[in-house]
């Protein structure tokens, strides 16, 4: 391969000489077929050179975007992981409660079914006081 074909650049600086030392070469007074094809050539090739420098100019662009895009997707990662940590953590946090509810639902109903239990004892003797009370009370006729 030649150095033209290795390197954009170079082919570029070659190009763009050609133009140039082409433009300061004298034109016969009278316009040949050849002096002609040369012309539209040389416009053909100033042509692609702008168009080039376009293509480049947009190409560097889209790099700059590409690799904005790329930072936004790190970041974005980056927060979407730290994210699932933190619903992890809360989901652990989550279970643990609900453990602890249980516990405690378990001691509430215990304490309920001790308490009926021991309203239904105090009751009895309740009921057993009236009852030895109203006798004591009763006058023999």
């Amino acid at each position: 391969m030649s150095l033209l074909d290795l390197s954009p650049l170079l082919a570029d600086l070659f190009l763009s000489y050609a133009n140039r030392a082409a433009a300061l070469e004298p034109e016969p007074a009278t316009s040949s077929p050849e002096s002609e094809e040369r012309k539209a050539l040389r416009e053909i090739i100033t042509a692609l050179l702008e168009e080039n420098q376009k293509l480049k100019s947009e190409t560097r662009g889209m790099v700059r975007k590409l690799r904005a895009t790329e930072v936004s997707k790190e970041v974005l990662r980056s927060r979407t992981s730290s994210l699932k940590e933190a619903n992890t953590s809360q989901l652990d946090d989550i279970s643990s409660l609900r453990g602890e509810l249980v516990q405690v639902e378990d001691e509430y109903d215990r304490f309920m079914a001790d308490s009926g239990a021991e309203r239904a004892a105090l009751r009895v003797e309740v009921l057993d006081l009236e009852v030895r009370l109203s006798s004591s009370l009763v006058v023999p006729g």
